[in-house]
């Protein structure tokens, strides 16, 4: 696009020449979605070529602050930054910062984020354990609950044979529970478990 304006076309012929080749719908808010995206430092649009961004998550991804994409890229060597992870914590990672009114710089000083970077785990342990550490910040209350249901789950001695399941992200008040049945008397020896008097009062939260 730079190339075609230091060419002198205007924006409606560029558009109108070119963005048909990729695809791409002819109007304006496409158009800043191409040059939200040219503004991109040089290694992050790099990293979405090596790692086959779509157009759209390209576009999604330059709503963030630089400073935050440099951040993340920066430990690419110490975390397994598949496309779908850089996403998810290039989201909630911003999420936290905006919430707390905290600048990357001091975010990127936190201890707890540090030791999980500089630890001696593998990079898919230091990931996940990373993962969660910002899920935790942003998320406190929902981590929270998710906790405590698996507290009660725990509590309830569940056999094998029974999986319960809820939607995590708890905007499904419900839980559903799976029962595999081997033996005849296999249904009636498992709902004993489920009786009224020996559920725990927050079972439904």
């Amino acid at each position: 696009i730079n190339y075609c304006i230091d060419l002198g076309l205007s924006k409606s012929q560029i558009m109108k020449s070119f963005f048909h080749y990729f695809e791409l719908e002819n109007n304006h808010k496409i158009w800043q979605f191409c040059m939200d995206i040219g503004n991109l430092p040089e290694n992050i649009l790099d990293f979405c070529k090596e790692k086959k961004f779509s157009f759209k998550h390209c576009a999604y991804l330059s709503r963030f602050p630089k400073e935050l994409l440099k951040y993340l890229l920066d430990n690419k060597n110490c975390l397994n930054l598949t496309a779908s992870i850089f996403l998810e914590l290039a989201q909630n990672t911003h999420d936290y910062l905006r919430r707390e009114a905290i600048s990357i710089d001091e975010f990127s000083r936190n201890s707890e984020l540090s030791n999980t970077l500089n630890s001696d785990k593998n990079v898919h342990e230091k990931t996940l354990l990373f993962r969660n550490r910002i899920s935790n910040k942003c998320f406190p209350i929902l981590i929270k609950t998710n906790k405590k249901i698996e507290a009660i789950k725990t509590e309830m001695d569940i056999p094998k044979t029974v999986n319960i399941k809820w939607d995590r992200t708890l905007e499904e008040k419900e839980v559903s529970i799976d029962i595999k049945l081997k033996a005849s008397d296999d249904l009636q020896k498992t709902l004993k478990i489920f009786e009224p008097n020996k559920l725990p009062n927050d079972i439904l939260f």
